[in-house]
């Protein structure tokens, strides 16, 4: 799914992992593919502060 979108390959696994486990969030520096896909996806994606501001941590 994610990979008929223009995603690399590994990209690809983790937001098909995410879909799979059906994950609220992902949280991470490096990953701003995922910030980009339109609404249908099951997760959020977050910076590591987005995380903490959103959670008061």
């Amino acid at each position: 799914m994610f990979e008929s979108k223009g995603l690399k390959k590994g990209d690809a696994i983790i937001g098909g992992f995410g879909e799979w486990r059906k994950v609220d969030k992902i949280v991470s520096d490096n990953r701003d593919f995922l910030r980009g896909l339109s609404a249908g996806h099951h997760f959020e994606v977050m910076s590591p502060q987005e995380f903490c501001g959103k959670f008061g941590l």
